[in-house]
Protein backbone atom coordinates (compact mmCIF):
# COMPACT_ATOMS: atom_id res chain seq x y z
CA UNK A 1 0.00 0.00 0.00
CA UNK A 2 1.03 3.34 -1.11
CA UNK A 3 1.14 5.93 2.02
CA UNK A 4 0.79 9.44 0.70
CA UNK A 5 0.45 13.02 2.36
CA UNK A 6 -1.03 16.08 0.51
CA UNK A 7 -0.38 19.39 1.94
CA UNK A 8 -2.72 22.12 1.20
CA UNK A 9 -3.87 25.64 3.69
CA UNK A 10 -7.35 25.45 1.31
CA UNK A 11 -10.32 23.03 3.12
CA UNK A 12 -12.19 23.16 0.35
CA UNK A 13 -9.44 21.80 -2.23
CA UNK A 14 -8.41 19.16 0.34
CA UNK A 15 -11.78 17.75 0.70
CA UNK A 16 -12.26 17.80 -2.78
CA UNK A 17 -8.62 15.30 -3.41
CA UNK A 18 -9.82 13.38 -0.54
CA UNK A 19 -13.28 12.83 -1.81
CA UNK A 20 -11.90 12.31 -5.62
CA UNK A 21 -8.98 9.62 -4.40
CA UNK A 22 -11.86 7.89 -2.25
CA UNK A 23 -11.68 5.08 -4.85
CA UNK A 24 -8.46 4.22 -3.93
CA UNK A 25 -8.65 3.46 -0.46
CA UNK A 26 -7.85 -0.25 -0.83
CA UNK A 27 -4.39 0.82 -2.71
CA UNK A 28 -3.58 4.18 -0.77
CA UNK A 29 -2.94 5.27 2.87
CA UNK A 30 -4.06 9.20 1.99
CA UNK A 31 -3.06 11.70 4.99
CA UNK A 32 -3.24 15.63 5.01
CA UNK A 33 -1.68 18.54 6.09
CA UNK A 34 -3.04 22.11 6.36
CA UNK A 35 0.64 23.37 6.65
CA UNK A 36 4.30 22.80 6.40
CA UNK A 37 4.73 22.16 10.49
CA UNK A 38 1.99 19.71 10.20
CA UNK A 39 3.40 18.19 7.22
CA UNK A 40 7.03 17.53 9.09
CA UNK A 41 5.13 16.34 11.80
CA UNK A 42 3.76 13.57 9.55
CA UNK A 43 7.27 12.82 8.10
CA UNK A 44 8.82 12.47 10.78
CA UNK A 45 6.39 10.31 13.06
CA UNK A 46 5.19 7.91 9.23
CA UNK A 47 6.47 6.53 6.93
CA UNK A 48 5.52 8.01 3.73
CA UNK A 49 6.32 7.22 0.00
CA UNK A 50 5.10 10.19 -1.18
CA UNK A 51 4.15 13.51 -0.57
CA UNK A 52 2.04 16.38 -2.97
CA UNK A 53 2.90 19.61 -2.14
CA UNK A 54 0.18 22.92 -3.42
CA UNK A 55 3.13 25.68 -5.24
CA UNK A 56 1.25 28.23 -3.99
CA UNK A 57 -0.77 28.66 -1.04
CA UNK A 58 -1.54 32.00 0.65
CA UNK A 59 1.32 31.54 3.61
CA UNK A 60 3.49 28.59 2.62
CA UNK A 61 5.80 28.00 -0.41
CA UNK A 62 5.36 24.75 -1.92
CA UNK A 63 8.52 24.71 -3.15
CA UNK A 64 10.14 25.76 0.22
CA UNK A 65 8.12 22.73 1.73
CA UNK A 66 9.53 20.43 -0.83
CA UNK A 67 13.14 21.52 -0.51
CA UNK A 68 12.58 20.68 3.03
CA UNK A 69 11.42 17.58 2.26
CA UNK A 70 14.62 16.99 -0.25
CA UNK A 71 16.77 17.88 2.64
CA UNK A 72 15.46 15.58 5.62
CA UNK A 73 13.77 12.57 3.95
CA UNK A 74 15.64 11.58 0.97
CA UNK A 75 13.71 8.29 -0.27
CA UNK A 76 10.28 10.64 -0.16
CA UNK A 77 8.45 11.27 -3.30
CA UNK A 78 8.49 14.82 -4.29
CA UNK A 79 5.60 16.27 -6.38
CA UNK A 80 3.95 19.70 -6.96
CA UNK A 81 0.60 20.70 -7.36
CA UNK A 82 0.42 23.69 -9.60
CA UNK A 83 -2.17 25.72 -10.97
CA UNK A 84 -0.74 25.81 -14.87
CA UNK A 85 2.41 25.19 -16.75
CA UNK A 86 4.72 27.98 -16.23
CA UNK A 87 8.33 28.37 -17.51
CA UNK A 88 10.00 29.86 -14.14
CA UNK A 89 7.48 27.54 -12.12
CA UNK A 90 8.80 24.07 -14.23
CA UNK A 91 12.42 25.14 -13.56
CA UNK A 92 11.97 25.57 -9.90
CA UNK A 93 10.48 22.29 -9.72
CA UNK A 94 13.41 20.89 -11.45
CA UNK A 95 15.00 20.89 -7.86
CA UNK A 96 12.39 20.71 -5.85
CA UNK A 97 10.26 17.84 -7.09
CA UNK A 98 10.05 14.41 -9.00
CA UNK A 99 7.47 15.82 -11.03
CA UNK A 100 4.94 18.69 -11.22
CA UNK A 101 1.08 18.22 -12.15
CA UNK A 102 -0.84 21.29 -13.40
CA UNK A 103 -4.73 22.18 -12.61
CA UNK A 104 -6.94 20.96 -13.40
CA UNK A 105 -6.25 17.58 -11.10
CA UNK A 106 -7.94 14.20 -11.14
CA UNK A 107 -7.59 11.25 -9.04
CA UNK A 108 -6.33 8.94 -11.96
CA UNK A 109 -3.53 11.24 -13.28
CA UNK A 110 -2.62 11.92 -9.78
CA UNK A 111 -2.34 8.27 -8.77
CA UNK A 112 -0.77 6.97 -12.29
CA UNK A 113 2.08 9.68 -11.55
CA UNK A 114 2.87 8.66 -8.05
CA UNK A 115 2.92 4.93 -8.87
CA UNK A 116 4.88 5.94 -11.76
CA UNK A 117 7.73 7.87 -10.14
CA UNK A 118 7.69 5.17 -6.99
CA UNK A 119 8.07 2.34 -10.10
CA UNK A 120 11.33 4.26 -11.64
CA UNK A 121 12.70 5.25 -8.15
CA UNK A 122 12.48 1.53 -6.99
CA UNK A 123 14.19 0.11 -10.56
CA UNK A 124 17.00 2.98 -9.85
CA UNK A 125 17.48 2.18 -6.65
CA UNK A 126 17.89 -1.80 -6.62
CA UNK A 127 21.05 -3.44 -5.37
CA UNK A 128 22.30 -4.19 -8.43
CA UNK A 129 22.44 -0.47 -9.32
CA UNK A 130 23.49 0.88 -6.14
CA UNK A 131 26.44 -1.85 -6.25
CA UNK A 132 27.31 -0.55 -9.83
CA UNK A 133 27.58 3.04 -8.45
CA UNK A 134 29.79 2.30 -5.24
CA UNK A 135 32.48 0.65 -7.05
CA UNK A 136 32.68 3.33 -9.66
CA UNK A 137 34.11 5.41 -6.99
CA UNK A 138 34.25 9.07 -7.16
CA UNK A 139 31.27 10.24 -9.48
CA UNK A 140 31.30 13.90 -11.09
CA UNK A 141 29.08 15.95 -8.97
CA UNK A 142 26.29 17.57 -10.21
CA UNK A 143 27.52 20.11 -13.00
CA UNK A 144 28.05 23.19 -11.70
CA UNK A 145 26.92 25.49 -15.08
CA UNK A 146 24.18 23.86 -15.73
CA UNK A 147 22.59 24.13 -12.27
CA UNK A 148 24.10 27.56 -12.35
CA UNK A 149 21.73 27.63 -15.47
CA UNK A 150 18.74 26.63 -13.93
CA UNK A 151 18.50 28.82 -10.81
CA UNK A 152 19.31 32.01 -13.53
CA UNK A 153 16.55 30.89 -15.30
CA UNK A 154 13.77 30.65 -13.11
CA UNK A 155 13.88 34.65 -13.25
CA UNK A 156 11.17 34.83 -16.41
CA UNK A 157 13.38 38.19 -17.20
CA UNK A 158 16.85 36.63 -17.40
CA UNK A 159 18.52 38.09 -20.51
CA UNK A 160 20.73 35.74 -23.01
CA UNK A 161 23.73 38.10 -21.76
CA UNK A 162 23.51 37.36 -18.37
CA UNK A 163 23.33 33.66 -19.03
CA UNK A 164 26.42 34.07 -21.14
CA UNK A 165 28.01 35.44 -17.85
CA UNK A 166 27.59 31.58 -16.28
CA UNK A 167 28.48 29.93 -19.59
CA UNK A 168 31.71 31.98 -19.97
CA UNK A 169 33.07 30.80 -15.91
CA UNK A 170 33.71 27.43 -18.24
CA UNK A 171 35.58 28.56 -21.21
CA UNK A 172 35.83 25.23 -22.79
CA UNK A 173 31.81 24.95 -22.45
CA UNK A 174 32.05 28.38 -24.09
CA UNK A 175 33.73 27.01 -26.36
CA UNK A 176 31.98 23.99 -27.51
CA UNK A 177 28.35 26.10 -27.46
CA UNK A 178 30.07 28.15 -29.63
CA UNK A 179 31.06 25.45 -32.26
CA UNK A 180 28.11 23.78 -32.16
CA UNK A 181 25.97 26.73 -32.98
CA UNK A 182 28.56 27.43 -36.33
CA UNK A 183 28.03 23.73 -37.54
CA UNK A 184 25.70 22.49 -39.92
CA UNK A 185 23.35 21.67 -36.93
CA UNK A 186 21.92 25.11 -36.59
CA UNK A 187 22.35 26.01 -40.07
CA UNK A 188 23.00 29.78 -39.54
CA UNK A 189 23.38 32.23 -42.39
CA UNK A 190 26.43 33.55 -41.31
CA UNK A 191 29.01 32.63 -38.65
CA UNK A 192 29.27 33.92 -34.79
CA UNK A 193 31.79 34.57 -31.67
CA UNK A 194 29.10 36.25 -29.78
CA UNK A 195 28.14 34.17 -27.27
CA UNK A 196 25.31 35.64 -25.32
CA UNK A 197 23.86 35.86 -29.50
CA UNK A 198 24.84 31.71 -30.16
CA UNK A 199 22.89 30.65 -26.86
CA UNK A 200 20.00 32.67 -28.46
CA UNK A 201 20.35 30.51 -31.22
CA UNK A 202 20.32 27.72 -28.88
CA UNK A 203 16.94 28.48 -26.67
CA UNK A 204 17.00 28.33 -23.21
CA UNK A 205 16.17 24.80 -22.88
CA UNK A 206 18.32 23.15 -25.06
CA UNK A 207 21.12 25.40 -23.90
CA UNK A 208 21.08 23.42 -20.32
CA UNK A 209 20.74 20.62 -22.10
CA UNK A 210 23.89 20.68 -23.81
CA UNK A 211 25.85 22.29 -20.65
CA UNK A 212 24.45 19.31 -18.92
CA UNK A 213 25.82 16.66 -21.50
CA UNK A 214 29.34 18.55 -22.06
CA UNK A 215 29.94 19.04 -18.32
CA UNK A 216 28.93 15.10 -17.54
CA UNK A 217 30.85 13.76 -20.27
CA UNK A 218 34.11 15.85 -19.17
CA UNK A 219 33.63 14.54 -16.03
CA UNK A 220 33.67 11.05 -16.83
CA UNK A 221 35.66 10.94 -20.01
CA UNK A 222 38.50 13.33 -18.38
CA UNK A 223 41.66 13.92 -20.84
CA UNK A 224 40.46 11.31 -23.25
CA UNK A 225 38.83 13.66 -25.96
CA UNK A 226 38.05 11.09 -28.35
CA UNK A 227 35.71 8.98 -26.12
CA UNK A 228 34.01 12.69 -24.52
CA UNK A 229 33.76 13.48 -28.81
CA UNK A 230 32.46 9.94 -29.82
CA UNK A 231 29.81 10.07 -26.80
CA UNK A 232 28.93 13.72 -27.76
CA UNK A 233 28.10 12.98 -31.21
CA UNK A 234 25.82 9.98 -30.91
CA UNK A 235 24.09 12.20 -27.62
CA UNK A 236 23.35 14.77 -30.51
CA UNK A 237 22.57 12.65 -33.19
CA UNK A 238 20.00 10.91 -30.94
CA UNK A 239 18.32 13.85 -29.44
CA UNK A 240 17.84 15.59 -32.71
CA UNK A 241 16.45 12.67 -33.78
CA UNK A 242 14.44 11.66 -30.63
CA UNK A 243 13.36 15.72 -31.58
CA UNK A 244 12.09 14.59 -34.80
CA UNK A 245 9.98 11.83 -33.42
CA UNK A 246 8.35 13.70 -30.88
CA UNK A 247 7.71 16.88 -33.00
CA UNK A 248 4.59 18.60 -32.16
CA UNK A 249 3.96 17.15 -28.56
CA UNK A 250 5.19 20.20 -26.55
CA UNK A 251 7.78 17.29 -25.47
CA UNK A 252 10.48 18.33 -27.89
CA UNK A 253 12.88 19.69 -25.31
CA UNK A 254 12.77 17.09 -23.09
CA UNK A 255 13.56 14.27 -25.62
CA UNK A 256 16.58 16.31 -26.73
CA UNK A 257 17.83 16.48 -23.16
CA UNK A 258 17.23 12.41 -23.26
CA UNK A 259 18.56 11.72 -26.54
CA UNK A 260 21.75 13.42 -25.18
CA UNK A 261 22.24 11.73 -22.08
CA UNK A 262 20.49 8.43 -23.00
CA UNK A 263 24.36 6.86 -22.70
CA UNK A 264 25.71 8.68 -19.50
CA UNK A 265 25.71 4.63 -17.92
CA UNK A 266 27.49 3.15 -20.42
CA UNK A 267 30.23 6.19 -20.54
CA UNK A 268 30.32 5.36 -16.53
CA UNK A 269 30.99 2.10 -17.01
CA UNK A 270 33.58 2.48 -19.70
CA UNK A 271 35.61 4.76 -18.29
CA UNK A 272 35.10 4.15 -14.22
CA UNK A 273 34.76 0.02 -15.31
CA UNK A 274 36.79 -0.51 -18.19
CA UNK A 275 37.99 -4.18 -16.53
CA UNK A 276 34.34 -5.09 -17.02
CA UNK A 277 33.05 -3.27 -19.66
CA UNK A 278 35.85 -4.74 -21.46
CA UNK A 279 34.09 -8.26 -20.66
CA UNK A 280 30.35 -6.63 -21.50
CA UNK A 281 31.96 -5.99 -24.96
CA UNK A 282 33.04 -9.84 -25.54
CA UNK A 283 30.37 -11.15 -24.65
CA UNK A 284 28.21 -9.55 -27.40
CA UNK A 285 30.58 -9.68 -29.42
CA UNK A 286 31.52 -13.23 -29.62
CA UNK A 287 28.11 -14.53 -28.09
CA UNK A 288 25.71 -12.70 -30.24
CA UNK A 289 24.10 -10.50 -27.46
CA UNK A 290 22.90 -6.92 -27.52
CA UNK A 291 25.14 -4.74 -25.02
CA UNK A 292 22.02 -4.09 -23.06
CA UNK A 293 21.57 -8.07 -22.57
CA UNK A 294 25.63 -8.80 -21.97
CA UNK A 295 25.70 -5.60 -19.59
CA UNK A 296 22.98 -7.64 -17.79
CA UNK A 297 24.51 -11.00 -17.66
CA UNK A 298 27.93 -9.72 -16.82
CA UNK A 299 27.13 -6.91 -14.07
CA UNK A 300 22.95 -7.50 -13.05
CA UNK A 301 22.65 -4.18 -14.39
CA UNK A 302 22.12 -2.75 -17.73
CA UNK A 303 24.01 0.83 -18.97
CA UNK A 304 20.25 2.05 -18.85
CA UNK A 305 19.11 1.87 -15.21
CA UNK A 306 22.63 2.96 -14.25
CA UNK A 307 22.19 6.30 -16.30
CA UNK A 308 18.93 6.74 -15.25
CA UNK A 309 20.47 6.78 -11.79
CA UNK A 310 22.84 8.93 -12.37
CA UNK A 311 20.52 11.43 -13.75
CA UNK A 312 18.52 11.40 -10.58
CA UNK A 313 21.20 11.48 -8.24
CA UNK A 314 21.15 15.35 -10.57
CA UNK A 315 17.70 16.46 -10.43
CA UNK A 316 17.03 15.68 -13.70
CA UNK A 317 13.20 15.19 -14.62
CA UNK A 318 11.51 12.13 -13.93
CA UNK A 319 10.15 12.05 -17.50
CA UNK A 320 13.85 12.02 -18.64
CA UNK A 321 14.98 9.50 -16.48
CA UNK A 322 12.18 7.33 -17.14
CA UNK A 323 13.01 7.58 -20.61
CA UNK A 324 16.86 6.81 -20.29
CA UNK A 325 15.59 3.92 -18.05
CA UNK A 326 13.38 2.32 -20.37
CA UNK A 327 14.72 3.36 -24.08
CA UNK A 328 15.14 -0.44 -24.78
CA UNK A 329 11.85 -1.44 -23.33
CA UNK A 330 9.63 1.28 -24.06
CA UNK A 331 6.49 -0.88 -23.70
CA UNK A 332 6.92 -1.29 -20.43
CA UNK A 333 6.14 2.47 -19.82
CA UNK A 334 3.29 2.42 -22.16
CA UNK A 335 2.47 -0.02 -24.96
CA UNK A 336 -0.36 1.62 -26.10
CA UNK A 337 1.33 5.25 -27.61
CA UNK A 338 4.28 7.39 -28.28
CA UNK A 339 6.34 8.12 -24.86
CA UNK A 340 9.28 9.84 -24.64
CA UNK A 341 10.82 6.06 -23.91
CA UNK A 342 9.44 5.11 -27.11
CA UNK A 343 10.98 7.91 -28.90
CA UNK A 344 14.42 7.65 -27.69
CA UNK A 345 13.78 3.91 -28.33
CA UNK A 346 12.79 4.76 -32.27
CA UNK A 347 15.79 7.54 -32.51
CA UNK A 348 18.28 5.61 -30.78
CA UNK A 349 17.75 2.57 -33.04
CA UNK A 350 17.22 4.92 -36.77
CA UNK A 351 20.51 7.03 -35.80
CA UNK A 352 22.05 3.54 -35.27
CA UNK A 353 20.69 1.97 -38.72
CA UNK A 354 22.07 5.37 -40.13
CA UNK A 355 25.33 5.23 -38.69
CA UNK A 356 25.89 1.27 -39.50
CA UNK A 357 25.44 2.46 -43.10
CA UNK A 358 27.61 4.85 -42.84
CA UNK A 359 30.50 2.25 -41.82
CA UNK A 360 30.64 3.16 -38.08
CA UNK A 361 31.72 0.43 -36.17
CA UNK A 362 28.54 -0.91 -34.28
CA UNK A 363 28.25 -3.70 -31.63
CA UNK A 364 25.59 -5.79 -29.73
CA UNK A 365 22.23 -3.11 -30.76
CA UNK A 366 19.09 -5.14 -29.75
CA UNK A 367 16.94 -3.15 -32.75
CA UNK A 368 13.88 -1.99 -32.85
CA UNK A 369 10.81 -3.61 -30.74
CA UNK A 370 8.56 -4.41 -33.39
CA UNK A 371 6.05 -5.84 -30.59
CA UNK A 372 6.06 -2.18 -28.91
CA UNK A 373 5.49 -0.20 -32.73
CA UNK A 374 2.66 -2.17 -33.70
CA UNK A 375 0.36 -2.25 -29.96
CA UNK A 376 1.25 1.31 -30.44
CA UNK A 377 0.61 1.97 -33.92
CA UNK A 378 3.77 3.72 -34.82
CA UNK A 379 5.06 1.00 -37.39
CA UNK A 380 3.92 2.96 -40.23
CA UNK A 381 5.69 6.27 -39.39
CA UNK A 382 9.20 4.27 -39.39
CA UNK A 383 10.12 4.93 -42.70
CA UNK A 384 9.12 8.43 -42.90
CA UNK A 385 11.32 9.12 -39.61
CA UNK A 386 13.80 7.02 -40.98
CA UNK A 387 14.16 9.55 -43.82
CA UNK A 388 13.72 12.74 -41.74
CA UNK A 389 16.52 11.28 -39.69
CA UNK A 390 18.99 10.29 -42.25
CA UNK A 391 18.96 13.92 -43.89
CA UNK A 392 19.50 15.52 -40.49
CA UNK A 393 22.37 13.50 -39.81
CA UNK A 394 23.62 13.79 -43.53
CA UNK A 395 22.95 17.44 -43.31
CA UNK A 396 25.32 18.07 -39.89
CA UNK A 397 28.04 16.32 -41.18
Amino acid sequence: MRRVLIVDDNHHELAALREALEPYRAEWDVSYSLSSEAAMASLRNSEIDAVLVDARMPDVDGHAILEEVQRHFEGVIRILLADAPDEAEMLRGVESAHQVLHKPWDASKIVSTVERVCRIQEKVESPAVRDIITGIGRLPSAPKTYLALTRAMQDPDVSFVELARIVQQDAAIAAKLLQLVNSAYFGLARPTAKLNEALSYIGLRPLRSLVLSFESTSGFAGSDARLAERFQRNGLRVGSAAMTVMAGTGLEHDAFTAGLMHDIGRLALATRRPDQWQRVVEEATYNDKSMAQAEFLTLGVTHAELGAALLGLWGLPYDVIEAVAYHHRPAEVDPTRLTLAGALHIADNIVWQVSGQAGESQVGHAGLDHGYLESSGLADRIPDWQTQIAQRISDAA
